[in-house]
């Protein structure tokens, strides 16, 4: 007969145990200060209690404390090392914060130990897709899916990578998958542009305006719906704009790096080329400087750099950055209206101004807030003039004509002194042609 190896539970830990299932079950029903207290109220008896740790800090991340969360949770995982769950949770925390490395390396540990968590791959997959890797990200969500066809969510990313890589086709079979699996992430304008890449334009029509119907006021499907019909649009609104960055600043940097993103070097190899050696000594204003990509670049020559944005959360990741003296959340035309004149020795805009149709207010103001010869370098679309000044592309950015440009500057008195024209990055596979257009006072 064999031995009975049962395990049998001290009367101390089986109360432990019941405390932290009270616990879990408070969090779960939203009230996480309350679980907070049961699981300190544990640790203050048991401070090594891997569990009560563990859920502590799920607790504090809820509570708005992701540092004492992680620390929590890296705390529980030395005195148990094994739990996957505990790793993933880790990382998504740590990928909140946008720490896509350590996120990474602490899924990888979980998939050690459960190579078959679904959610976890597709955890892993973000992590990649953010560093930039995009072959690794898709072999993740490519694996997600194998173990769980059902999650919707990892074909919607396969859908994203997909079509950001030129496989239009893929991409559109992913996010009918990830529709039909009852995906959440119905975002027309995105699926426009994979039928209007996929050169299936009428249906993108009939989409958008069904789509429209239902929700008449999302700006983004009724400005996506007249590019398409090719209607003019004269401009964004701010909060349309704003809301859109919002939303894309946690993956900001690592979409672009998958998209051979190069608007923030053009722009600093042009300014640099014009200024003096580095000597701390320039006033320069950053407009739409989103999650900082140009100010590192230029930070050598400033005396102060100032950067503004339509988006808070990009302006948070900015601030991570040890080189913007002010950050401020400002439409950009009404901010540098506001300037002194002759205040500025640089102005500097990378891929913003494509989220403006008429350029000759903003040339105005930049112009008046330049001191005499002071420099003004911008990224522009490439629009061919046959199709008229500006107009917004079904990418939900604007083109505009370099003559256009030209008379624009030249009617706020800005002598235009450089004009190249390059591939700004690429969309759906494809470069986007663009020009950097320096001007000064």
């Amino acid at each position: 007969m064999e031995e009975n190896t049962a395990e049998h539970f001290t009367a101390q830990e089986k109360r432990i145990g019941a405390k932290i299932v009270k616990g879990v079950k408070l969090a779960q029903e939203g009230k996480a200060r309350a679980a907070a207290d049961i699981f300190q109220g544990v640790l203050k008896t048991n401070p090594d209690e891997p569990d009560a740790l563990h859920y502590l800090g799920m607790v504090m991340f809820a509570l708005g404390k992701p540092n004492k969360a992680i620390a929590s949770i890296r705390q529980s995982l030395t005195h148990e090392p094994n739990n996957p769950h505990a790793l993933n949770n880790l990382g998504n925390m740590l990928k909140l914060k946008g720490k896509f490395e350590e996120a990474a390396e602490s899924y990888r540990a979980a998939l050690k130990i459960d190579p078959v968590n679904a959610q976890c791959l597709n955890n892993l997959g973000i992590s990649l897709r953010n560093l930039g890797e995009s072959d690794a990200a898709i072999d993740a969500f490519k694996e997600a899916v194998t173990v769980d066809p059902n999650l919707a969510e990892a074909h919607y990313n396969l859908a994203n990578l997909h079509f950001e890589r030129g496989d239009h086709g893929a991409a559109l079979n992913f996010y009918r998958n990830s529709a039909r699996l009852g995906g959440t992430w119905r975002d027309p304008v995105f699926v426009a542009k994979i039928m209007i890449a996929a050169e299936y334009e009428a249906d993108a029509e009939e989409m958008l305006a069904d789509f429209l119907k239902h929700h008449p006021d999302h700006e983004g499907a009724r400005v996506q719906l007249a590019a398409l019909r090719g209607e003019a649009v004269e401009a964004l609104s701010a909060d349309y704009v704003a809301d859109h960055f919002d939303k894309f600043a946690e993956s900001f940097d690592g979409v672009l790096k998958g998209l051979d993103y190069r608007a923030p070097e053009l722009v600093a190899a042009v300014i640099t080329e014009r200024l003096d050696p580095p000597a701390a000594d320039k006033e320069i204003l950053d407009l739409g400087c989103g999650t900082g990509l140009v100010g590192p670049l230029i930070a050598p020559y400033k005396k102060r750099l100032v950067g503004i944005d339509l988006s808070e959360s990009m302006l948070a990741r900015a601030a991570k950055l040890d080189c913007y003296d002010a950050l401020q959340l400002a439409e950009l035309q009404t901010f540098v209206e506001k300037l002194p004149p002759h205040c500025l020795d640089v102005a500097m805009s990378a891929d913003t101004l494509i989220y403006l149709g008429d350029m000759k207010r903003t040339f105005e103001a930049v112009a008046n807030a330049l001191v005499p010869g002071g420099l003004f370098v911008a990224t522009f679309e490439k629009q061919d003039e046959a199709e008229g000044d500006y107009r917004l592309g079904v990418s939900g950015r604007f083109r505009h004509s370099l003559a256009y440009l030209k008379r624009a500057a030249a009617g706020a008195g800005l002598t235009v002194d450089h004009v190249s024209e390059e591939a700004l990055r690429t969309e759906g596979g494809d470069p986007v042609y663009g020009y950097i257009f320096a001007c000064t006072a």
